[in-house]
């Protein structure tokens, strides 16, 4: 399992782009913190999903899985490093973009534990979609048409529960987790696929 995190960790830290795009959100988060927390909580965990989506995601759409999975026959093995590795991550640009909220410790506690989350929400919906920009496309519409012209931002649904989940609100987190509950046990079902599909 260590080797498998591992890998995965040296797989973010090795991709030129995904550097970029941490350092991206890093700038932006900052620069939206000043508008206050909300706003920093939905550049953090955008950006968050975006490359996590992109990173687990770019695995089996340029099939480079079936090595994985050649070197680590269990693909349940494969999947609990990866969510281990993406949760890291997430953690580390919650961390590393709090500099903007720095007065607020509390948010900065919540941002460590809904970016993370939503990080492992990424990387569950990625096994499950296996195509990064169709994923990334989806989440944006839904956030936009699903939840917020649609839903008012009103109902217990992901985004939603993240985005209020990240500004302290507990009921909210419990929300979240129970989404990213689901779609881990759908990416768990479904792990057993054909990685051509």
């Amino acid at each position: 399992m260590i080797a498998v995190v591992t890998s995965e960790l040296y797989r973010f830290a090795t991709i030129r782009s995904v550097w970029v795009s941490v350092i991206v959100v890093m700038v932006a988060a900052y620069a939206v913190s000043f508008f206050g927390a909300p706003f920093w909580g939905l550049v953090v965990g955008m950006g968050t999903f975006a490359i996590t989506a992109n990173v687990v995601g770019s695995q089996f759409s340029h099939r480079t899985v079936v090595l994985t999975y050649l070197a680590r026959p269990n693909r349940l093995v494969v999947l609990a490093g990866q969510i281990v590795a993406s949760a890291l991550v997430g953690a580390f640009i919650a961390l590393a973009s709090a500099i903007g909220v720095r007065n607020e410790p509390d948010l900065i506690v919540d941002g460590l534990v809904a970016v993370p989350l939503i990080a492992i929400f990424a990387a569950a919906l990625a096994t499950v979609v296996r195509r990064p920009l169709w994923l990334i496309l989806g989440f944006v519409g839904w956030l936009i048409i699903g939840e917020g012209v649609i839903g008012q931002l009103d109902y217990p649904l992901p985004l939603t529960t993240f985005l209020r989940a990240i500004t302290g609100d507990s009921e909210q987190l419990g929300w979240f987790c129970a989404w990213t509950a689901g779609a881990l046990a759908v990416a768990v079902l479904l792990s057993r696929r054909d990685v051509t599909d």
